[in-house]
């Protein structure tokens, strides 16, 4: 493990900051607005890497998860396409249970995480601990699997535990030398957690969300971009214009997936919100996000640009 500032803060055992804190101070890094794309496809490669290893130990642990899997891949597959055929192919074959093709990385989720993210970044306080975040905390993470569990899916179990093995490596425990103190203590919580019997669908959360917190003291970085929502909505609006120039000059490939990207922060951060406050320029949204939503790519990005400037401004003070 790297001593980078996160773990040799963590080390000193100084992670008993209080996360209450987080919200009355200004940040010195953002490394959701710095880096959306590069901790968007992080996230969802490692939520694949969870599904393969959750399906070797139990296939039918996954067996309900397939159009998840493939929201994921569609986070990736241009990008990670262009760079290495046979990384993508084998991620594929591994999902779909399948052998990959010879040749193929024997690690393809590790392949991946290399050649997605560069190491000057993925190794950085600030984006671990923003991985970290997303893991617990987004659609499919951590807190949203026991919660699963809770309510009568046992087979979300699995891919929950695996999750939180893959914020534990990013962390660097617990069990790990570089983890001690308050926030080691929550993942242990955590872990313990997946090894109960299920009765509260919230008490995961009730220990993700003070974890988070106090990763953000410990990085001095904002890990919820969706506390600004003007914020939000602008960092929406810049993934939609970076995906329909890459259309405008025909890269598709690119252009979806860079589209897929902003749909996902857009559902996570800013379309409940937008319901309340901008209900039309939401409704214009979510339509245009939808896949082949008109025949005029032009036409769809002009009517999807439109409508989340004006929610930009609906949604900034």
């Amino acid at each position: 493990m790297r001593a980078d500032p996160l773990s040799l803060v963590l080390a000193a055992g100084l992670a008993c900051a209080a996360p209450a804190l987080a919200a009355e101070r200004q940040f010195a890094n953002a490394p959701f607005e710095s880096h959306p794309v590069a901790l968007a496809q992080a996230a969802a490669l490692e939520r694949i890497g969870a599904r393969i290893r959750a399906a070797e130990a139990d296939p039918d642990a996954t067996a309900s998860e397939e159009s998840d899997a493939d929201g994921d891949l569609a986070l990736i597959r241009a990008s990670l396409g262009a760079a290495s055929p046979a990384t993508l192919g084998a991620l594929e074959s591994l999902l779909d249970g399948a052998e990959p093709a010879p040749g193929a990385p024997k690690d393809p989720v590790a392949a991946a995480r290399d050649l997605l993210a560069p190491p000057d970044v993925a190794g950085t306080a600030p984006f671990r601990a923003a991985l970290a975040a997303a893991l617990l905390l987004d659609e499919g993470g951590v807190a949203e699997g026991w919660e699963e569990v809770a309510e009568g899916e046992p087979e979300a179990r699995a891919l929950g535990g695996e999750e939180l093995r893959s914020v534990e490596r990013i962390l660097g425990g617990p069990g790990g030398d570089d983890l001690s103190g308050e926030a080691a203590e929550m993942l242990a919580r955590l872990d313990a957690l997946f090894a109960s019997e299920a009765v509260n669908p919230e008490e995961a959360e009730g220990i993700a969300q003070p974890l988070v917190g106090l990763l953000e003291v410990i990085s001095d970085s904002d890990l919820y971009p969706g506390r600004d929502l003007g914020g939000a909505a602008a960092l929406v609006l810049g993934l939609s214009r970076q995906g329909c120039a890459a259309l405008a000059r025909g890269d598709g490939a690119i252009g979806a997936e860079r589209l897929a990207i902003a749909r996902r922060y857009h559902d996570a951060l800013i379309a409940d919100t937008l319901g309340l406050m901008a209900p039309e320029a939401g409704a214009t949204i979510s339509a245009a996000f939808e896949p082949r939503a008109t025949d005029d790519p032009a036409e769809a990005c002009d009517a999807l640009l439109g409508a989340l400037a004006a929610a930009r401004t609906a949604l900034t003070p």
